[in-house]
């Protein structure tokens, strides 16, 4: 579509827009901005209600979305001929005569609205739901670019008509895997989330937790170093935030608990005969100068630190130890492998979602 989009001459006819967004049978005005311009097409009332029961309640009765953020604005219609139902808004309600039934029996009827305003709705996703819930299913795309199938998920999500697009989810999401690796495709999360992608969900979450920066006021950056912003899961940015701090505090554990070891106390730390006070002069000054280079002196606390967890981890296991024998001996002089404890942190990094909650998660 995006493609489309840049062949597209600005200067769209409203008549043609208008035609897009104009479905059989329909009898509800909606508004919609389609490339920066105002267009008015129509739906079926009957579709919409099928389609969305929020969809039935801005139609049939508004007074049920009051206060809620982002609706459609809706205009009631006091011409249209409404239509019969057994279920009724009592907000609505109509009751007539109904010549056609047995002993005069009372009907209830619903009044549509006279308009719904989407313009605050992307129109390309808005165009993609809107065709299916009308049946127009041969004009519906098999792909999608990244961008309009997140804005598919805002509004699925928005709409909770998730169930709408589930036929076309195997192929709009047959390259997720790729997908959501590419720099910038942060918000994956958020399609995952929306379309039950549980693994590309958690797979997400752990990569940031390890590769995501900071800035100065702790926000999670992007590879290029915009601020990740756009639709999110409920509370996993602060989630992801946490697990990365709590990373980041282990990893710098390891070469500052090794300093504290040879601070304090005067005792010597080797145990090897020979020199031990050259063994431990040297081990300290090694550490103290690889934290040094790796610009973590003075000592940091992890929210000063806004490297990614896996540039830590790398800084960390480039510090090297010159001892004043062959090798740096764990059995003489520290006890645990410097480096082992490394990989030992980065495996046992807990998931980021996993107390979540999974609002479309089956």
């Amino acid at each position: 579509m995006e493609a489309q989009k840049a062949r597209r001459p600005i200067e769209i006819a409203a008549a043609e827009s208008a035609k897009l967004f104009s479905f059989k049978h329909g009898n509800v005005q909606i508004k919609v901005t389609h490339w920066s311009e105002l267009v008015r097409g129509k739906v079926s009332s009957h579709c919409m209600v099928l389609a969305s029961k929020l969809w039935e309640n801005f139609i049939f009765d508004p007074t049920k979305n009051q206060g809620k953020s982002k609706k459609p604005q809706c205009e009631k219609e006091d011409s249209i001929e409404p239509r019969w139902e057994t279920q009724t808004h009592k907000s609505q309600r109509v009751e007539r005569q109904d010549p056609t039934s047995e002993n005069g029996k009372q009907e209830t009827l619903r009044r549509p609205v006279k308009e719904v305003d989407f313009r605050d709705n992307d129109s390309e996703a808005l165009l993609v739901l809107l065709r299916i819930a009308h049946l127009q299913y041969n004009d519906v795309p098999t792909t999608l670019t990244y961008k309009t199938l997140l804005d598919v998920a805002v509004l699925c999500d928005r709409y909770n008509c998730v169930e709408l697009v589930e036929p076309w989810l195997s192929q709009w999401l047959s390259d997720e895997e790729k997908s959501w690796k590419e720099a910038g495709h942060e918000n994956w999360l958020f399609i995952a989330w929306v379309f039950a992608r549980d693994k590309v969900f958690s797979d997400l979450a752990a990569r940031m937790v390890r590769e995501a920066t900071t800035n100065d006021d702790g926000k999670c950056l992007t590879s290029s170093g915009a601020e990740v912003s756009g639709p999110m899961p409920p509370k996993v940015l602060e989630r992801i935030q946490e697990v990365r701090k709590e990373l980041i505090k282990n990893l710098l554990e390891v070469p500052y608990s090794r300093l504290d070891r040879y601070e304090s106390t005067v005792a010597s730390i080797c145990s090897r005969p020979g020199n031990r006070e050259g063994c431990d002069a040297a081990i300290y000054g090694s550490i103290a100068r690889g934290v040094q280079k790796a610009g973590l002196w003075p000592r940091k606390q992890a929210e000063d630190i806004h490297m990614s967890a896996k540039e830590l981890a790398t800084r960390v296991k480039d510090i090297r130890i010159y001892a004043p024998y062959d090798s740096y001996s764990n059995q003489y002089c520290g006890g645990p492998g410097f480096w082992d404890q490394i990989p030992n942190i980065l495996s046992a990094v807990p998931s980021p979602v996993l107390d979540l909650p999974r609002r479309h998660m089956m």
